[in-house]
């Protein structure tokens, strides 16, 4: 019989996990921020796959051109053990030049990704695409 004093069975009390977010839901916070803030011209997509051994999870944010055939601009790539979420490995885009930064907890995952999204590289690829998509945009319509 279970009683409802216990529900957790031989678990015991689990930890709130209510005031964090996962490097894969910060990543889907920032693609849908992409989509408002261009009124829909660029679409963030986050793609995910599991590793190769099924230990590790994957994820790639992309700057989705909707006008322009669908034309994908890699960000960074993450990739992280689930059950250990804030040892991840964030790699900027190749056009970036920089190297993995590992992160250790969610502020500095914050800090590290926010780098990446604010830099040159990102900022220039985002702004010709818009300029792209407004061209394409306004030929098709």
């Amino acid at each position: 019989m279970s009683s409802d004093k216990n529900q957790n069975g031989l678990w015991g009390d689990l930890p709130d996990i209510s005031d964090t977010a996962s490097p894969m839901q910060i990543l889907e916070d920032q693609a849908a921020l992409l989509s408002s803030a261009t009124g829909g011209a660029l679409k963030g997509v986050v793609g995910r796959r599991a590793g190769p051994d099924m230990d590790k999870v994957f994820a790639t944010l992309y700057v989705v051109a909707p006008f322009l055939d669908g034309y994908r601009y890699s960000v960074c790539e993450i990739s992280y053990d689930p059950a250990n979420q804030f040892d991840v490995r964030l790699l900027p885009h190749a056009s970036a030049n920089a190297g993995p930064v590992f992160c250790r907890d969610e502020n500095q995952f914050r800090e590290k990704l926010g780098a990446i999204l604010q830099s040159e590289s990102v900022r220039n690829a985002i702004t010709s695409l818009i300029r792209e998509s407004r061209v394409r945009s306004r030929k098709d319509g």
